[in-house]
């Protein structure tokens, strides 16, 4: 019995894939240093202004 060919994967899908993993880490890092300037800043600021509005 002859085997099967294997399918070559292109060098596009490797890109392409290498692409989508590189700017799924950057949402992620870009979240994380996002919610922490929100908590070392905004959050403070917010808290010591909120109850004097109100």
């Amino acid at each position: 019995m002859a085997k099967r060919p294997q399918k070559k994967k292109e060098v596009n899908d490797l890109y392409k894939l290498t692409v989508q993993l590189r700017n799924t880490v950057l949402l992620v890092w870009l979240t994380i240093v996002g919610y922490t300037i929100y908590l070392e800043f905004f959050k403070e600021t917010l808290t010591t202004i909120g109850p004097a509005v109100v």
